[in-house]
């Protein structure tokens, strides 16, 4: 299934859905909510809306849901989350990398990644990073 980050125009009914399956009825949801929701990056599915939402629910205290009750889903832990993944995956290339003595190729293999020779075969680390073999 397509990632929820990639199907936003789903997250407006997917947060009624699971509000109203949890005895939430403070509709429409605030504007802010909506916008905190839809512009969230979403690095899970739907389970990690519904889990969202539900403990917003738990802070919300049966008062209607406002951006206060989503304090992980400001932009600053947002980007925050983000670059912890991406520093864990490009650690864990370079470690890889290493384990290949610098064989990209093998490299490439080994990690799922299609070997591109038109980029120096590299997809995931950009020019600016270094690599212990370039």
């Amino acid at each position: 299934m397509t990632p929820l980050r990639h199907r936003k125009e789903e997250i407006a009914g997917l947060s009624e859905y699971f509000l109203t399956n949890s005895g939430y009825t403070h509709f429409p949801l605030d504007s802010e909510v909506t916008g905190l929701l839809t512009d969230y990056p979403w690095p899970g599915n739907t389970r990690e809306l519904k889990n969202v939402l539900e403990r917003a629910l738990l802070l919300a205290q049966g008062e209607p849901l406002a951006d206060l009750h989503f304090p992980d889903l400001s932009a600053d832990v947002a980007h925050e989350e983000s670059s912890k993944l991406e520093n864990a995956e490009d650690a864990h290339i370079l470690h890889m990398l290493e384990k290949f003595n610098g064989d990209k190729r093998k490299t490439c293999k080994a990690l799922g990644f299609p070997f591109l020779p038109s980029t120096d075969g590299w997809p995931k680390i950009s020019d600016s990073q270094q690599t212990p073999h370039s």
